[in-house]
């Protein structure tokens, strides 16, 4: 028995048909509805699932270090000479290289080559021409982004380490100069607020909150790119509730008849039905079960061998490694569908 369904409405026409029960009766069909979502989520969270992984490539811009700036200590804003800052510079971090302390450039005033910090300049003053550079190390992750699976360049062509905020922090703070191209990472939380107090707020520049559409972002080690590069990222996509009716599961079509069996199994029990809601369920383990044994929709974390000669962030040399055949490999492998 197979069901022709796409959307969340063809779903629970399909059940509330099979159980012989018109769409009209409204709690008839609100459990269905929640039925239905309760085996969604069974069968997404069950296995680490091809489809629910999707690729996305984010371009880490060098540092920034043109011309000079003029600092005033507890001013909030520094003056740029000889400089091009733009507007897409606007959320970049700022530091003299005199000093270690960083601060976010909240916005960027193009025409007077000015920027205006998150927090006032706590350094000694600085002359016109003094160097500094700007970097960027904080990235916004895609909206449907809920979890990273794997993340390298192509000057560090295996899957790099995903730390925890924690080891990140710890990082960056007995770190604060270094550079270089990406090593590891981490996913942190936006907060609510972290620009200055309310007596130094700035109208139109400081805000309250965010308007991002996800509220996770990337950080990343060394923060300060010293070239641009490229970071090739394999993340998992968000799973959340069908609410509309023309939602659709985030499994492939040909699959999402399981939740037609999961739920009419379901609906079955509730209409004290055992035997249709144990035929139900025995058809709705086989199709899961199938799902689960088919390469084709499942991911494995493949074994990767690195040398023992490797001990720093740059990759082997071809002598010790073959990486690009290696790496050609596990593309082919964990291509997204």
């Amino acid at each position: 028995m197979a069901y022709n369904v796409k959307t969340f409405e063809d779903i629970y026409n399909t059940v509330m048909r099979r159980i012989k029960l018109p769409v009209t009766d409204t709690e008839a069909l609100t459990a269905c509805k929640e039925v239905i979502n309760t085996r969604y989520h069974d069968v997404v969270f069950k296995q680490k699932w091809r489809w629910r992984l999707s690729h996305w490539d984010l371009p880490i811009p060098a540092k920034y270090v043109t011309g000079g700036i003029a600092a005033i200590q507890g001013d909030r804003e520094i003056i740029g000479a000889g400089t091009a800052w733009t507007a897409d510079h606007k959320g970049w971090w700022f530091k003299a290289d005199a000093y270690d302390e960083i601060y976010k450039v909240i916005a960027v005033n193009v025409a007077t080559q000015r920027i205006l910090l998150s927090s006032v300049y706590a350094g000694t003053s600085l002359a016109a021409g003094s160097g500094y550079k700007l970097f960027k190390f904080q990235h916004g992750l895609p909206p449907d982004c809920e979890e990273l699976d794997y993340v390298w360049h192509d000057h560090y062509r295996w899957p790099m380490q995903i730390v925890t905020p924690r080891q990140m922090i710890e990082t960056i703070a007995n770190n604060p100069d270094a550079e270089g191209y990406v090593a590891g990472v981490t996913v942190m939380g936006f907060t609510a607020y972290s620009g200055p107090k309310l007596g130094q707020f700035v109208l139109g520049y400081d805000f309250l909150n965010d308007d991002r559409e996800n509220d996770l972002e990337l950080v990343t080690f060394p923060h300060v790119p010293d070239e641009t590069h490229t970071l090739h990222i394999i993340y998992q996509k968000k799973v959340g509730e069908l609410k509309n009716a023309t939602d659709e599961p985030i499994m492939p079509l040909e699959k999402r008849q399981v939740l037609v069996y999961g739920a009419l199994a379901d609906m079955f029990f509730r209409e004290r039905n055992q035997d249709l809601g144990q035929f139900f369920e025995a058809k709705f383990s086989k199709m899961l079960g199938d799902m689960e044994n088919d390469q084709e929709f499942t991911d494995e974390r493949p074994l990767l061998y690195v040398p023992n000669t490797w001990s720093r962030g740059e990759p082997p040399d071809a002598a010790s490694m073959d990486l690009g055949n290696m790496w050609d490999r596990f593309y082919s492998r964990y291509k997204i569908y």
